[in-house]
């Protein structure tokens, strides 16, 4: 089953290549037929679309109103957010794990 977002995305597109094939029909080309295509889909889709646009907004709103942790998604491994990675393991800071550097050299 399609989302409710993928779904209308899907129709506006099948409506904007109808829209593009009647004007291309009609004898219009290159850049006009195409300002006039997305003009003339968008705003057919404000009706013709209306159901779908619903339930896409509907989708939208329900899924602002789910309750969500304060924190953020809980760690995967159990562990509490910012401690320190395993030894050998790279850190947020440490692209190479904090592995030990050889001494630098003084140029002279």
């Amino acid at each position: 089953m399609l989302t409710p977002f993928l779904r209308y995305t899907i129709l506006r597109l099948l409506l904007f290549i109808a829209v593009t094939a009647l004007l291309a029909l009609a004898g219009m080309r290159g850049l006009l037929l195409l300002a006039v295509a997305v003009l003339g889909s968008g705003l057919v889709s404000l009706v013709v679309l209306r159901r779908p646009r619903d339930e896409v907004s509907r989708a939208i709103v329900a899924r602002q109103q789910q309750p969500r942790s304060p924190h953020g998604p809980e760690p995967q491994d159990g562990g509490q957010p910012g401690t320190s990675a395993p030894d050998g393991a790279a850190g947020p800071d440490e692209p190479d794990g904090g592995a030990a550097r050889p001494p630098s050299t003084p140029a002279g």
